[in-house]
């Protein structure tokens, strides 16, 4: 493995790997890396330790030997130049094992920085099987990959659990009281567009504004799956039509990775759901097999609903421009909790 300009930058620190073997290893093993690259540092600092100092003792005996005057007409000058090869061999060595244990420190470094390459050779212990979802089913690093490969693609990542903040629900409250609503929120607080911008004015210099998030979501037979949610924030016209093209992209770009055959596919009119206007699906290979992931763009009507506008503030405009959003549900098997 050769390490890089990007890879030395990152590179795990050798005084950690020494002293804190174990949390390095769990480390590891929670990122779905290899665990075997823990111990394969471990060996080559220990050998190169061994190799440094082995060439610090050939060096003071070469040292040694030029300050004695008497080397040459002893007849050691053989001796000497044997140790001086030595020194020479000893040197090359300790700088082979250098340069593998860097490239050792940079791949277990690789997984906590987004360049690392989101691909499958990065989680070997995590192989398609037999399991309904194909790889889904062995959901091991599929969250770790969903969302580094998210943040690549130019989304922020969001903590699950989002809450408005007093200022932005009391405003909302009010909203809601003017056209005459009562009951609990859609959603709930957890809904990034609630819980970040309900009731702002978007500057068109501010669009597009794109999240995911990794949240837990619990099915009909009480198992709890982790779903990767996207939500965006778009000008509208064609804008977001376009958005709605690449979020589909990026959802068969995601499974592609995870090695999960499947198709995109437009939602008929007809099994539209509400606010949507527009909406794909991935489904599986498999005859009758559910869908894997839902896209799905809403127009203005969720932006309506909490009220964001577009556009700078001005008051008593008659027409109310609203922003457009956009929002993907995107299954990864069962909940990893990261």
């Amino acid at each position: 493995m050769r390490a890089g300009p990007l890879q030395q930058e990152h590179m795990i620190d050798r005084v950690l790997l020494r002293e804190q073997e174990s949390a390095l290893s769990e480390s590891q093993h929670r990122r779905s890396g290899r665990i075997e690259a823990v111990r394969a540092g471990v060996a080559l600092d220990a050998s190169w330790r061994v190799a440094a100092a082995e060439c610090a003792r050939l060096r003071c005996v070469v040292a040694e030997a030029k300050r004695a005057s008497h080397v040459a007409d002893s007849g050691g000058g053989g001796n000497h130049a044997a140790v001086c090869s030595e020194l020479r061999s000893a040197e090359a060595r300790e700088v082979e094992l250098h340069k593998l244990l860097a490239a050792s420190l940079c791949e277990m470094g690789a997984l906590i920085h987004e360049w690392a390459p989101a691909t499958l050779e990065s989680r070997p212990s995590v192989l398609p099987t037999a399991a309904p979802f194909g790889a889904l089913g062995n959901h091991g690093g599929n969250s770790h990959i969903a969302l580094r490969l998210a943040a690549r693609r130019g989304y922020e990542l969001l903590p699950c659990a989002l809450h408005a903040d007093p200022g932005r629900s009391s405003k909302l409250e009010k909203l809601r009281r003017t056209r005459g609503e009562s009951g609990p929120l859609a959603r709930g607080e957890s809904d990034p567009l609630l819980a970040l911008h309900a009731c702002d004015w978007m500057p068109r210099v501010d669009l597009p504004r794109r999240y995911a998030q990794l949240v837990p979501v619990t099915d009909a037979e009480g198992t709890v799956h982790s779903e990767l949610r996207l939500c965006e924030l778009h000008e509208g016209g064609g804008s977001v039509w376009t958005a709605l093209e690449q979020a589909g992209r990026f959802a068969e770009e995601l499974y592609g990775v995870l090695q999960v055959c499947s198709a995109l596919a437009e939602v008929p009119a007809a099994h539209l759901r509400a606010w949507e206007t527009r909406a794909y699906e991935l489904v599986l290979g498999a005859r009758g097999a559910p869908p894997v992931a839902r896209i799905a763009c809403e127009s203005d009507c969720r932006a309506r609903y909490l009220g964001i506008r577009c556009g700078n503030k001005v008051m008593g405009e008659r027409q109310k421009a609203f922003c457009h959003s956009l929002r993907g549900a995107l299954h990864l098997g069962r909940y990893d909790d990261v």
